[in-house]
């Protein structure tokens, strides 16, 4: 059976994946989505137990400190934990790393303002 480049490219879509894995998951499972998605993700699965001893001594820090009234009355620390520095300073993690303590400090204010609680 011959797998269209564009089967490989809505696989990739769907999951993410790599060319090659996608067009191996989808020759595996004889052109049908279901079973290529099934494919991937145990090859996931055993890539990530490939992993597991790697450890992850790489990556940056985000910080936010919320004011009010010129006075600072929270701040949310954040790391951001990789195997490689080449990760760590990626577009995708410095934007994580930027956007994940306004979400934090965010949650800080909504639980706040629902119990009622101010913070000195």
């Amino acid at each position: 059976m011959t797998i269209s480049a564009s089967d490989v490219n809505n696989l990739r879509d769907m999951t993410g994946a790599g060319k090659m894995d996608a067009k191996k998951a989808l020759s595996e499972s004889s052109g049908d989505f279901d079973k290529a998605v099934k494919f991937l993700r145990e090859k996931g699965l055993a890539d990530s137990k490939k992993r597991a001893d790697k450890d992850a001594n790489q990556g940056t820090i985000g910080d936010y400190i919320h004011y009010q009234q010129d006075r600072a009355v929270s701040g949310v620390l954040v790391e951001l934990a990789c195997e490689t520095d080449f990760v760590a300073k990626s577009e995708p993690v410095s934007q994580r790393t930027k956007l994940s303590p306004l979400l934090r400090a965010g949650q800080i204010a909504l639980f706040d303002h629902l119990t009622n609680r101010s913070r000195c």
